[in-house]
C-alpha cells in the first residue's frame, strides 16, 4: 500500500491501525536543569504588589536546588553525582526528591557550551562535585571556597590553559593590523574556547590597541575627552576596549557574554543606524514648503 508516495507494507499498517505503541524510550530520561544562584526560573501572577512577588520567588525551588537541599539534610545520597541521582532518587514537585521505591531513571543534565561563561563551568564543576549540600559548597575545592564555578573548575584541574592562543597572537600580533587583530579577537570569544578572556586581552593589548595612538592624534576632536587625569597609555588601552567592543556588537556579544571588562570612558555616540540617522537627518522647513508646494500643483480631480 502506497499512501502519499510513501510505501507501507502490511504488518506496519496493522500495527498502526491498531494503534500500538510504536516508541518506548527505556529506561527514562529526566533533563536535570541547573542553574547559578539567584538564576532559577519563577512564576507569579501579574496583579502582584513587589513585596508580594519577592515572597514568592523566595519560596519557589527548583530540580536542582531541591537536590541539595536533600544532601544537606540527608547523607544517603551525598555520595552520587547529580545526574546520577534519578537513578535512586524520584523529584516530586512541592516536595522534593524523596527515595525511588520501583523503577529506575537516567539523568541527563541540559548541554551548555563555553560561550555561557559561568552556566557551562557550573556544568563541568557538577560532573566531579558529589552530594552538593550548596553553592559555596559546590564551589569548595580541597578546602578553598570560590565564589565562581569558573575558579573552582581551575583549582580541581578541570580547565586548560590558554596557551594556544596565546602561541596564535604571538606569531600574527607583527604582521596582522590592530583591527584584524580585535576581529580574530571577538570572532574566537564567539566560536571557540577560550578559558580566561580577560588574561588574553591583557597580554596582547598593546597589540590590540596598536592604531589607537595615531587615531587619538587625527581625530582626537572627534572624541569624547577622556578623563584629565588619564595618562596616554590608559587612554590607549581603553580605546582599544571602545573598538573592540564595535566588534563585539556586530557579533551580537556584550561585555558580559564576552567576559571582559569594557572601556570607562564613552569615547564616541554610537550610531545604531547610520542610515536611520541620516534619514532622521533632514531640514523640516524645508521638507514642508516643498509638500505644500507639491499639493499645490495638484488638479482639482486629484
Amino acid at each position: 500500500m502506497t499512501i502519499q508516495g510513501r510505501y507501507i507494507s502490511s504488518a506496519q499498517a496493522i500495527w498502526r491501525l491498531n494503534a500500538y505503541t510504536t516508541h518506548e524510550e527505556k529506561p527514562a530520561v529526566m533533563m536535570l536543569p541547573y542553574h547559578l544562584e539567584g538564576h532559577h526560573r519563577v512564576s507569579f501572577q501579574a496583579r502582584l504588589t513587589s513585596q508580594q512577588i519577592a515572597a514568592a520567588v523566595e519560596t519557589q525551588s527548583s530540580v536542582f536546588l531541591d537536590w541539595m537541599e536533600y544532601n544537606s539534610k540527608n547523607a544517603d545520597g551525598r555520595d552520587l553525582l547529580y545526574s546520577d541521582f534519578p537513578l535512586f532518587y524520584t523529584h516530586v514537585k512541592k516536595k522534593g526528591w524523596q527515595m525511588r521505591k520501583k523503577g529506575h531513571t537516567i539523568g541527563r543534565m541540559l548541554v551548555a557550551v563555553p560561550i555561557q561563561g559561568e552556566h557551562f563551568y557550573l556544568r563541568t564543576l557538577l560532573t566531579i562535585k558529589r552530594g552538593a549540600t550548596s553553592y559555596r559548597d559546590l564551589y569548595t575545592i580541597n578546602g578553598v571556597s570560590y565564589d565562581f564555578p569558573s575558579a573552582a573548575c581551575r583549582a580541581a584541574g578541570l580547565t586548560f590553559d590558554d596557551s594556544e592562543w596565546i602561541s596564535l597572537f604571538d606569531g600574527i600580533k607583527d604582521s596582522s593590523s590592530a583591527s584584524s587583530l580585535r576581529q580574530t579577537f571577538a570572532s574566537a570569544l564567539l566560536h571557540s574556547h577560550i578559558n580566561d578572556h580577560q588574561q588574553i586581552w591583557d597580554r596582547f593589548k598593546t597589540a590590540f590597541s596598536d592604531d589607537c595612538p595615531r587615531r587619538l592624534l587625527i581625530a582626537g576632536e572627534t572624541f569624547n575627552p577622556p578623563p584629565f587625569d588619564w595618562s596616554n597609555e590608559q587612554c590607549r588601552y581603553d580605546l582599544g576596549l571602545w573598538l573592540l567592543g564595535d566588534n563585539l556588537r556586530d557579533l551580537n556579544l556584550d561585555w558580559a557574554r564576552a567576559r571582559l571588562m569594557g572601556p570607562a570612558h564613552k569615547w564616541t555616540v554610537r550610531q545604531n543606524n547610520v542610515f536611520l540617522e541620516d534619514a532622521l537627518n533632514f531640514d523640516r522647513i524645508a521638507e514642508q514648503a516643498y509638500v505644500n508646494e507639491s499639493i499645490a500643483a495638484f488638479s482639482p480631480g486629484q
